[in-house]
Order: structure tokens, then sequence, then C-alpha cells
């Protein structure tokens, strides 16, 4: 590979201190937030909408500056956002038919 090819190749994204901190100081109060929530008496539909509105904002800030998402393609992110939301989509879908089970096992199952 030629030099010209291997600077293009690996791309150098330089340690950001500032950036690294600060959300890193975003997460932790993103995290107390959660917990002075678990404290506060919400419905519940609101508590989850929120808990993962909150949760879906740390894995995003986790993943583009700590797992270096950022610095990616945007052909690799538009490959891995898409497959997330199907897998979320399936595990969802399976959901209600193992919670039937679960309850057809310990309510309603004959005894032999």
């Amino acid at each position: 590979m030629s030099d010209h090819a291997a600077e293009h190749h690996e791309e150098h994204h330089e340690f950001n201190l500032k950036e690294n901190l600060a959300v890193w100081f975003g997460l932790v109060a993103l995290t107390l937030v959660e917990v002075y929530l678990a404290y506060v008496h919400l419905p519940p539909a609101t508590m989850l909408i929120t808990l993962l509105g909150l949760s879906a904002i740390k894995a995003a800030g986790i993943m583009g500056v700590f797992m270096h998402l950022k610095f990616e393609r945007v052909s690799f992110v538009l490959t891995l956002v898409p497959l997330t939301i199907v897998t979320i989509a399936l595990l969802a879908i399976m959901f209600p038919d193992a919670l039937r089970l679960y309850m057809f096992h310990w309510i309603g199952s004959p005894t032999p």
C-alpha cells in the first residue's frame, strides 16, 4: 500500500479530554436524574417513556464518543441503526408470547 493510501486508510483522531469529560459529566447528570425519578411518584407510562428517552440519550453519548462511532463513515452508522431497530422490534414481538407461556406455566398448567 502506498504512503498516500495508508494516510487515508488510517484516520487518526486525537484524544479530546474536554469532550470526554463533558460527556462523562453529562452521563453522570443523566444518571442522577434517573435516580431522582425513581423516588418521584409518576404514572408508570410517564416514568417508562422518560427513562427510556434518557437511556437512549446516554447510549448515544457513549456510542458516539467513547466507542468512537462519531468518527465512522455515515454508511456504517446507517447500517447499525436500522439493524438495532429491527432487533428491538423483533424482541418486542417475542416478549408477549414469552409472557403468555410463562403465565400459562405458573397459572393454568394442568397437573399430571
